[in-house]
C-alpha cells in the first residue's frame, strides 16, 4: 500500500515538474571559477559582468581586488552555490532591495561561484577567505581590510546598514 501511495505522489508530481517555465536566459547566471588555472590564481571563465538591479557584479575576483586597490573603494565578496537555497533568497530577495543597492553602489562586487567545492581553484578561494559555509558575504573597507563577514542569510535592511558602515 505505502508503494502505490508513495507512486501515486510521484506521477502527481510530474506535471508540475514538466509546465516549469524554461530557465530564463535575463536571470543573472554567476561565473564558475575555472579548473584548469593550474598554479595561477583563481580565475573565472565568463566575461560577461551580471547585474542585481544596480549593483554590478565582476566575475574575476583577482580583478575586482586589484580594482578595489586602485581606487580606494570597499569591496563585496559574495561567494554562493546553486544548491544554496539561503544564497537565492539574497539574490533574490536582499540584493535588489533599493536600500542595498543605493549603499552598494559605492562598492566594487564580486560574485564567486562556489557550486563546485571539488574544484580546486574553489577550494583555494574558499581556503583563503576562511569560507566554512554558504553563503558567505565579505565586506572590505577602501584598505582592504575585512570588516564584517556574513555566513547566513541577511536580510535587505541588516546588509544596507552593514554597508553603510564599510568605507
Amino acid at each position: 500500500m505505502r508503494k502505490v501511495i508513495w507512486l501515486l505522489g510521484i506521477m502527481a508530481c510530474g506535471p508540475a515538474v514538466a509546465s516549469a517555465p524554461p530557465p530564463s536566459s535575463a536571470t543573472p547566471q554567476v561565473a564558475r571559477i575555472g579548473a584548469a588555472s593550474g598554479g595561477a590564481p583563481p580565475v573565472v571563465t565568463s566575461q560577461t559582468p551580471i547585474t542585481d538591479a544596480d549593483l554590478v557584479w565582476q566575475q574575476d575576483e583577482a580583478a575586482a581586488r586589484e580594482r578595489a586597490r586602485k581606487e580606494h573603494r570597499p569591496m563585496i565578496v559574495d561567494i554562493r552555490a546553486e544548491w544554496c537555497m539561503a544564497c537565492k533568497e539574497m539574490q533574490h530577495h536582499t540584493w535588489p532591495d533599493p536600500r542595498v543597492r543605493e549603499e552598494g553602489r559605492r562598492f566594487v562586487a564580486v560574485a564567486v561561484d562556489a557550486t563546485n567545492e571539488d574544484d580546486p581553484a574553489v577550494a583555494a578561494l574558499m581556503k583563503k577567505y576562511g569560507v566554512v559555509g554558504l553563503p558567505t558575504v565579505l565586506l572590505f573597507d577602501g584598505s582592504g581590510k575585512e570588516q564584517a563577514r556574513f555566513n547566513q542569510f541577511v536580510n535587505a535592511e541588516r546588509m544596507a546598514d552593514a554597508l553603510r558602515k564599510v568605507q
